[in-house]
C-alpha cells in the first residue's frame, strides 16, 4: 500500500507515535567562490516526542537558512511504514528493510515500523526481510520532499540451514567439512511409519547400515550391522552414544539358544530426535579401534520454550506369521503296527509306505497381538525447558503351541510374551547467558517371556521338525523320538527380567565471545536376571527322563 503525504505533518506523526532512537543526517552541498564544501550533521539519541519534534524542527529551520542561494534544491524523499505478519497482522519487530545498491536500510521497532531518510528521487524498489519469512519487494516512486507510506505483510517460510552433526571431537560441525560420511536420520519424518521400536526405526533406512532379524518371536532384537561384519570372533556391533554417554550395547543375557532383547530398543522411538551414524574407518579414527565396526549417535528430544505442549499415542498391531513357507511333517507306516499308530493317531487309513503330511508347526501357531501407550509433556520459559515422555509396550506373539494339547493341572505352559515399560526425560537450565545445563535421563524395566526355540534339542519348534508321525501314541502326540515330547517342552519357563539405567549432565560455559568449555558426565547402569525353570513334574508324559522333580537356573548380569 502506497500514498503520498505532507513530509512534515508525517515526519512529525510518525515521531509523535513513539519514543524511539532518532538518526538525524543533514547533508547539504555549498558553493562559494572557494570550490564546493560539504557538511553533514548527525545525531543519535533515544528523545521524547517532544524534544525529538523539536529538533526536527530546529533542523529544518537551520537547513532553511542555509540554502537561501548556495544549497542545492531538495532532490530527496522520506519513506515510512509497518511491516506485519501476513497471517496474524501482527507486527514485525527487527526486519531488514532497505533499498538494494544504495546503502539506505533500517530495522523496524517493536511496533513494526521502520523509517527511512534520504531516499533517492524516483522509482525505488524497496525490500523487507526477516529469518523465517518470505523476503518482500514492492516498487515505489518518491518525489523530491515528499514522504511515501510503504507497508509490508510477511508470510512465514521453511528456511534451509547448513545440517549439523556431532563428531568424536565432541562439538557440533557442519556436515559439509567433514571428510568422513555421517548418515543422519530425523525421526521427524519417520512419523508416520509403523515403528515399534529402535531396531526398526533404522532397518533399511540408511545404505550400509542393516538390521538382521532373529529368530522372530516376541521382543527379540535385531542384530545391527554397519557394512557387514568385520571379525568371526569379536563383536560386530557398533558402538552406542546416548546423549553423549556410552552406553551398553550388547544383548540381554538368556539360556537355551533363545534370541535375546535388544538393549537398543529400551529408548522409546518418540523421544528420539535424531540418529547419526558414522561409517567406515572414520569411527575408529574418531573413537578408537573398539568402533570400528562403526558408530551410532542418538539424540533425545528437548523442551522449547512457550506454552506446555503435550502429545498422546495408542498403537495396536496385529502380529501373523506367514504359514505358507513351513513345510508340513511327513512320514510313511514301515509295517503293519505302524500303519495301525498311524490310523488311530491321525485318522487316516493308509497304505505300507504310503507317504502322509501333517501341519504340525502350523498348528503351534495364532494370530498375536501388541499395544503400546505413549505420552509426552515439553515446553518451558527462556531459562527452563523440559521434555518427558513415557511409553508402555505389551505384545503377546503369535505362538500358542498349547492350544493343541490338553491342560495339566497345576502347571501353566510358556507364552511369548514382551512387556516393556520405559521413561525419558530432559531438562535445560539457563542461570546466565554464559552457562548452559543440560541433564537427561533413560529408564527402561523390562520382562521377557520365551519358551526354548531356535538351536536347542528341547526347543518347541525343533521337536516338532523332529517328530515322526508314525511313532506318535497318547502319550507322545508328536511321535518325537527322543530327548522329550513336544508337549513337555512347552511346561519348560524362561524369563528374563531387566533394568536399564542411563544419565547424563551436560554443562556449557561461554566465558567469552568464540571461546566455549564443555562438560559430559553420565552413567549407564544395566541389571539383568534370567530364570530357566522346569517345574516339578514337567515331563508330563512320561517321556524325558531328564530332572523329572524340576529344576531352576538362574543367572545375574549387571554392569556400569
Amino acid at each position: 500500500m502506497k500514498s503520498i503525504v505532507d513530509p512534515a505533518s508525517s515526519l512529525a506523526s510518525y515521531i509523535n507515535k513513539e519514543t524511539a532512537f532518532l538518526v538525524l543526517s543533514i547533508f547539504y552541498k555549498v558553493q562559494s567562490p572557494f570550490g564546493r564544501a560539504s557538511m553533514t550533521f548527525t545525531t543519535s539519541k533515544r528523545l521524547s516526542s517532544a524534544v525529538l519534534t523539536g529538533a526536527v524542527s530546529l533542523a529544518l529551520a537551520f537547513a532553511v537558512g542555509w540554502t537561501p542561494n548556495h544549497v542545492a534544491a531538495q532532490t530527496a524523499g522520506t519513506l515510512v511504514g509497518t511491516v506485519t505478519d501476513a497471517a496474524s497482522q501482527r507486527p514485525l519487530e527487527a526486519v531488514q528493510v532497505y533499498i538494494p545498491g544504495t546503502g539506505i536500510g533500517a530495522l523496524t521497532n517493536a511496533a513494526g515500523r521502520f523509517l527511512l531518510l534520504n531516499v533517492p528521487v524516483g522509482e525505488q524498489t524497496v525490500s523487507a526481510e526477516l529469518v523465517g519469512y518470505r523476503a518482500g519487494e514492492q516498487t515505489v516512486t518518491v518525489g523530491a520532499g515528499q514522504s511515501v507510506q510503504l507497508d509490508f505483510g510477511l508470510s512465514q517460510t521453511a528456511i534451509t540451514l547448513d545440517e549439523i552433526v556431532v563428531t568424536g571431537a565432541g562439538i557440533a560441525t557442519e556436515k559439509r567439512k567433514l571428510g568422513n560420511t555421517i548418515a543422519t536420520l530425523d525421526a521427524a519424518t519417520l512419523e508416520n511409519a509403523p515403528i515399534a521400536d529402535f531396531s526398526q526405526l533404522i532397518a533399511g533406512r540408511e545404505p550400509g547400515v542393516v538390521a538382521l532379524p532373529s529368530s522372530g518371536f516376541t521382543g527379540e532384537g535385531a542384530r545391527i550391522r554397519i557394512r557387514g561384519s568385520s571379525s568371526l570372533s569379536q563383536l560386530n556391533e557398533p558402538i552406542v552414544y546416548v546423549d553423549g554417554i556410552r552406553v551398553d550395547r550388547s544383548a540381554v543375557q538368556n539360556f537355551n539358544g533363545q534370541g535375546n532383547p535388544s538393549r537398543l530398543d529400551d529408548i522409546p522411538p518418540e523421544s528420539i530426535e535424531r540418529v547419526e551414524i558414522l561409517k567406515g574407518a572414520a569411527a575408529a579414527t574418531l573413537y578408537g579401534t573398539e568402533a570400528s565396526n562403526g558408530v551410532i549417535q542418538i539424540f533425545t528430544k528437548r523442551g522449547r520454550a512457550g506454552a506446555p505442549r503435550f502429545t498422546a499415542q495408542a498403537d495396536f498391531t496385529g502380529i501373523q506369521v506367514p504359514t505358507n513357507r513351513i513345510n508340513n511333517i511327513a512320514g510313511f507306516a514301515r509295517n503293519a503296527d505302524e500303519q495301525a499308530m498311524i490310523s488311530s493317531r491321525w485318522g487316516k487309513s493308509v497304505g505300507l509306505y504310503e507317504v502322509i503330511e501333517e501341519p504340525l508347526v502350523p498348528t503351534m501357531l495364532e494370530t498375536g497381538f501388541a499395544q503400546t501407550y505413549s505420552a509426552s509433556a515439553s515446553g518451558g520459559s527462556e531459562a527452563f525447558q523440559y521434555y518427558i515422555s513415557g511409553r508402555f509396550a505389551d505384545e503377546d506373539g503369535g505362538y500358542d503351541a498349547a492350544q493343541n494339547f490338553e491342560p495339566v493341572p497345576g502347571i501353566e505352559p510358556e507364552v511369548d510374551t514382551n512387556r516393556r515399560v520405559s521413561l525419558n526425560s530432559n531438562f535445560t537450565l539457563i542461570p546466565s547467558d554464559k552457562v548452559r545445563i543440560g541433564v537427561s535421563t533413560l529408564f527402561s524395566d523390562m520382562e521377557h517371556h520365551t519358551p526354548d526355540n531356535s538351536n536347542n534339542i528341547y526347543g518347541v519348534f525343533s521337536s516338532a521338525l523332529m517328530s515322526q508321525l508314525h511313532k506318535a501314541s497318547a502319550n507322545n502326540l508328536y511321535g518325537n523320538p527322543a530327548f522329550a515330547t513336544t508337549r513337555e517342552n512347552m511346561y519348560q519357563l524362561n524369563v528374563a527380567n531387566s533394568s536399564h539405567f542411563a544419565g547424563s549432565m551436560n554443562v556449557g560455559y561461554t566465558p567469552m565471545d568464540g571461546f566455549r568449555l564443555d562438560g559430559v558426565f553420565g552413567v549407564d547402569f544395566t541389571s539383568d536376571d534370567t530364570f530357566n525353570f522346569r517345574p516339578y513334574k514337567w515331563n508330563v508324559d512320561g517321556f524325558s527322563g531328564s530332572t523329572p522333580d524340576g529344576s531352576r537356573n538362574v543367572q545375574e548380569h549387571r554392569s556400569r
